[in-house]
Formats: C-alpha cells, structure tokens, sequence
C-alpha cells in the first residue's frame, strides 16, 4: 500500500480514530510511523494483528501527515474499506456494499 493510495481514498487519520476504525473492523490497511514511539505503535499493531489488517510501517509521522493533507505529523492513518465503494473501483457498489454486509463484512456508512 502507498502513501498514493491512502491520499487517494477515505481515510481517518490520528491514534483515536485509527483504534475506532479497527474496532469497527472499517480499516482496509494500517499506515504506523516509522519514527513512531514504540510504546504508541504497539498497541495499534497488536489491533491489526488480532483484526488481520495489513500494517505499512514504511513512512514517517510527517509523510504520513502530508498524505492526509494535514499540516501536522501524523502517527497513523487507516485507509476505509468503503474506499471501493466510494470512489465508484467496484461496478455495483451499493449491491457490492448490501452482500458485504449480509455476509457478515462491514462498510462505513457514507
């Protein structure tokens, strides 16, 4: 996953949202800083883990923050799985998105 398609797509961005988007199982990937703290980054890391959400590690807090057109560093990001649903990648969205959600997956509410 790039910084590209994080700035690209929906995305929450800060500690606190990127927990909620976890537990609301609403996290498509992951993006933690490389210069984040580890005692900051280990919890988020445990969460995709256990959640089996891929983790990117690759950028800084700055990067990361200018990906999500902030002005400020950023420890982490979650790129939304209703990224597909809202940028129009999948042909049939709102059924895509009615099937994902009787199957038991979860899109954010848009």
């Amino acid at each position: 996953m790039t910084l590209e398609e994080l700035k690209s797509g929906t995305f929450v961005v800060g500690m606190k949202e990127t927990e909620r988007a976890i537990e609301k199982q609403e996290a498509a990937c992951v993006f933690i800083a490389s210069d984040c703290d580890e005692r900051i980054s280990r919890p988020l890391m445990e969460a995709c883990q256990s959640s089996g959400i891929p983790v990117e590690q690759g950028f800084t807090k700055k990067e990361i923050g200018r990906a999500c057109g902030i002005k400020v560093k950023a420890a982490s990001a979650a790129l939304l799985t209703s990224r597909y649903y809202l940028s129009g990648l999948c042909p049939g969205g709102s059924i895509i998105n009615f099937l994902l959600k009787k199957g038991g997956a979860h899109f954010a509410d848009n």
